[in-house]
């Protein structure tokens, strides 16, 4: 059973409004809230970055599983995600 639910609000690119997106986030990767925000959805809403266990990971809309971000691991954390604004980048 997964340890957390979090629920994203993200507006679609081409118009068709607010969609919701559930995401079970696996028993080893709780939330860390580090910051004023745990989570950031795309400008796209195809992806979100959330912060688990002081550092980033990502999961694509249609994926069951979420992939570290490389480079994101440290013993400050990571926190307060956010993308640019085309969607390529992620600072925090």
């Amino acid at each position: 059973m997964n340890a957390a639910l979090v629920s994203g609000l993200a507006e679609a690119v081409l118009g068709a409004g607010p969609t919701r997106v559930r995401i079970a986030l696996p028993a080893d990767q709780p939330l860390t809230m580090t910051g004023p925000q745990a989570l950031a959805i795309s400008p796209d809403g195809n992806q979100a970055i959330y912060v688990a266990n002081l550092r980033l990971y990502r999961r694509r809309v249609g994926e069951r599983h979420s992939i570290p971000i490389a480079g994101t691991d440290s013993p400050r954390g990571a926190f307060s995600p956010v993308f640019s604004p085309d969607g390529t980048s992620v600072a925090f």
